[in-house]
C-alpha cells in the first residue's frame, strides 16, 4: 500500500472497551470506498480483553491495522494521543475519529464525507448524526434518541460553542490544518470541542443530516461517567480550563466577538454552579466548591463565579419561602432522573406534598419514582386539576423543550429549579 494512495487515516482510541471494540473495528472495516483508508489505534493499556480482541484483528487485517499498545495507562498525563501518537503516524489526507467505545453503522460514511471534502476545499470539518445508545442497565436521564443538528449545511461559527452538537465519531477533518493547531487548543480539558472550535475558525463546517455511527454514552470508561464521580477538583478545572480556553480564543481571534466569548464564559460558570449546587450536602460545602473553582480560575472571573451562591441560595431553602408559588397547590416534579430525585430528597421543603411525577411522551420510565407514580405528560394533561403545579428539575438543556410542550397544551403554572430567583420564574 503506497503512502500516496492513503486518503483517510482512522484514528481510533481505547480502554476497557472489551464490548464494543469489535463493533468499531466491523465498523471500519465494512466502509466501501474508491480510496485506500488506514485504521490507527491507540490502545491505552487495557486490563480487560480488548488489547487481544485488537491482536486477532491486527493479524488478519495486517494491510489496513496498525495497533500502537501502551505498557502502562496514559490517561491524565498530560499526553495527546490523536496529536503527539497517532498523527505522526498517519499518512492520510484527512483524519477521521471514533472512539473504541462508539461504531460507524453505515458503509457509505467515509465515501460521502471524502466526496465532499474534495468538491469543497474551504471545508475544514465534516460531521454528521449520531443514533444515541445507553447501558441495558443505565437509569439516569437519557437524550433525545440521535444526536445531531436538525438539518443539512454549513454550521454557523458561534452555534457550535452553544451546543455540542456534532457527535465525535461523526469527525472527519484536514490533516494540514489539524497539524497547525495551537497548544492551547490541545491543553484544553477535554480533545473533540476544542478541536471542533479550531477548525471552525479555518474553515467552514458542514453537517449531513444522516444517522452513520453510533454513539454510545454513559459506557463504564467514558469521560461522562468518570466526570460524574463527584471528584470536585477535577470538575474545577476541568470548567476553569474551558474558561482560560475561551480567553485565549478571543485573544486569537483579535477580540472580534470579545462579547460573544464573555458570555460563553459566563455560559460555562451557570453550569459550573448547577453542577455543584446539584451535587453538594450543604450551603456550606457549596460555598466551598465555588471559592475552589474560583482559585483555579483567573482574577477577571473570580467575583462572578461566587456570586453564584447568592443568586441560587433557595437550593437549601429551610423555610420554604422559595417555593411559596406552590403553596396550596397540586405539585408534580416533571423528570425522572439524577435531578428528580435530587430534589424529591434533598431539595424540596418537608411541607410540599408531591403527587406524581411526569415524564415526556415516548420516554423509557420506570412506574414509580420514591413510591410516586408515573405519567407520561399526555396522561397528565388531560387529567390534571386546576390547581395543578409542576416543578421541572431536568438537566439545563432540556428545560426549553419541556416549556415549549407545556406551552403547547397552554399549561403555565410551572418553575424550573436549578433558575435563579432574580429571574420571573413562576408564570400565573
Amino acid at each position: 500500500m503506497s503512502d500516496n494512495e492513503i486518503m483517510v487515516s482512522v484514528f481510533c482510541m481505547t480502554y476497557n472497551h472489551e464490548n464494543y471494540i469489535r463493533d468499531t473495528l466491523e465498523g471500519f472495516l465494512m466502509q466501501k470506498t474508491n480510496f485506500t483508508y488506514e485504521i490507527l489505534v491507540h490502545e491505552d493499556a487495557s486490563t480487560d480483553g480488548t488489547a487481544e480482541i485488537l491482536r486477532d484483528y491486527e493479524q488478519h487485517h495486517p494491510q489496513i491495522i496498525k495497533v500502537i499498545y501502551e505498557k502502562e495507562n496514559k490517561y491524565g498525563k498530560g499526553i495527546d494521543y490523536l496529536y503527539d501518537i497517532l498523527a505522526p503516524l498517519s499518512k492520510g489526507k484527512y483524519i477521521a475519529i471514533c472512539e473504541g467505545d462508539d461504531a460507524w453503522v453505515d458503509e457509505d460514511k467515509l465515501q460521502l464525507q471524502v466526496d465532499y471534502m474534495e468538491e469543497h476545499p474551504e471545508c475544514s470539518l465534516i460531521g454528521h448524526k449520531a443514533f444515541l445508545q445507553y447501558p441495558p442497565n443505565w437509569t439516569g436521564e437519557r437524550d433525545a434518541r440521535s444526536m445531531g443538528y436538525g438539518y443539512e449545511g454549513n454550521v454557523p461559527y458561534e452555534s457550535m460553542f452553544k451546543k455540542w452538537e456534532i457527535p465525535t465519531s461523526s469527525f472527519l477533518f484536514r490533516k494540514d490544518l489539524y497539524m497547525e493547531m495551537p497548544p492551547f487548543f490541545r491543553n484544553a480539558p477535554t480533545g473533540d470541542e476544542p478541536l471542533e472550535f479550531y477548525l471552525a475558525g479555518r474553515g467552514n463546517v458542514y453537517f449531513l443530516n444522516r444517522v452513520m455511527s453510533v454513539y454510545n454514552k454513559m459506557t463504564a470508561e467514558s469521560w461522562s461517567v468518570r466526570f460524574l464521580k463527584n471528584d470536585f477538583l477535577k470538575m474545577a478545572m476541568y470548567y476553569s480550563g474551558y474558561i482560560d480556553l475561551f480567553r485565549e480564543i478571543d485573544r486569537y481571534t483579535s477580540y472580534t466577538k470579545h462579547v460573544f466569548f464573555s458570555d460563553c464564559i459566563r455560559e460555562r460558570i451557570r453550569r459550573a454552579s448547577i453542577y455543584i449546587l446539584s451535587n453538594s450536602k450543604s450551603y456550606y460545602e457549596a460555598g466551598k466548591l465555588l471559592q475552589q473553582l474560583a482559585d483555579t480560575c483567573c482574577d477577571e472571573w473570580k467575583d462572578y463565579i461566587l456570586s453564584q451562591q447568592r443568586e441560587r441560595f433557595y437550593f437549601w431553602d429551610p423555610e420554604g419561602a422559595y417555593w411559596e408559588c406552590a403553596k396550596g397547590k397540586l405539585v408534580y416534579i416533571y423528570g425522572a432522573g439524577r435531578l428528580a430525585a435530587k430534589f424529591l430528597i434533598e431539595i424540596a421543603p418537608d411541607k410540599m406534598k408531591i403527587n406524581g411525577v411526569i415524564v415526556s411522551d415516548g420516554q423509557r420510565r420506570e412506574n414509580s419514582l420514591r413510591g410516586l407514580n408515573v405519567m407520561c405528560l399526555s396522561d397528565f394533561i388531560n387529567n390534571h386539576e386546576a390547581d395543578s403545579f409542576i416543578v421541572i428539575a431536568v438537566k439545563d438543556e432540556f428545560v426549553s423543550e419541556i416549556k415549549e410542550k407545556l406551552a403547547s397544551v397552554n399549561f403555565q403554572n410551572y418553575v424550573w429549579v436549578y433558575e435563579s430567583v432574580y429571574e420571573p420564574i413562576f408564570k400565573s
